[in-house]
């Protein structure tokens, strides 16, 4: 690469990070590191409930509304041969403003403290904020097992969440002929294009579209 476009690259990154500092000093919001919390009194990997303000872009303050891909897990029932679900959970898997479009992108856990959403080589890479203001970390091997205690799983499929993950199969939104009738309860999982909405509650699926189902039982 020539130097002078190293050189550019180089400017333009201190640039935006400077910009950034400046945006979070304003907004009096610090990000987690280990260097300024060394007593984990703020570890966000201890939250499980935020007090926080939730997904916030730094780009233009925007809290509402975001698009990216986002996975939408229900937990179906099976009652007198009918099946329906209570409720649904959305998991960002990668998220940008819709007001700007900036993918830079922050979860404010507890009031003034934050960190990078999905942010390469950063700590809290896998920390992940789901509906019901719930953080879940995926890479930890209860982090499935959470998912499914927040959509009303019971124990067994609770305990065997991670085989049901990975046993996912593709599936045709509301084919239920095509299940096992000895079989009461399934985990559907429905990959969604935008739409993403957040208030006081927490972020939910307003408008997006959806791109692929898959089921696990």
């Amino acid at each position: 690469m020539d130097e002078n476009i190293k050189q550019w690259i180089s400017q333009e990154k201190n640039s935006r990070s400077k910009k950034i500092k400046k945006i979070l000093s304003k907004m009096d919001i610090k990000i987690w590191d280990k260097k300024i919390d060394p007593d984990h009194q703020n570890f966000p990997f201890d939250v499980e409930e935020i007090t926080g303000a939730g997904y916030i872009c730094l780009e233009c303050k925007n809290k509402n509304n975001f698009n990216g891909e986002f996975h939408i897990y229900r937990l179906y029932n099976k009652e007198d041969n009918e099946w329906d679900f209570e409720s649904e959970m959305l998991v960002p898997v990668c998220i940008e403003c819709y007001e700007c479009g900036s993918n830079n992108i922050i979860i404010e856990y507890r009031p003034n403290w934050a960190f990078s959403v999905f942010k390469d080589g950063d700590d809290c890479y896998h920390l992940t904020l789901i509906s019901n203001k719930i953080l879940i970390n995926f890479e930890d091997s209860e982090g499935y097992f959470k998912l499914f205690g927040q959509l009303g799983c019971n124990k067994d499929m609770r305990n065997n969440s991670s085989s049901i993950m990975n046993e996912m199969a593709e599936w045709e939104l509301n084919d239920w002929d095509s299940i096992n009738s000895d079989t009461n309860a399934v985990v559907v999982r429905i990959t969604t294009k935008n739409g993403m909405e957040q208030n006081e509650e927490g972020i939910y699926d307003a408008s997006g579209t959806y791109k692929f189902v898959e089921i696990g039982s």
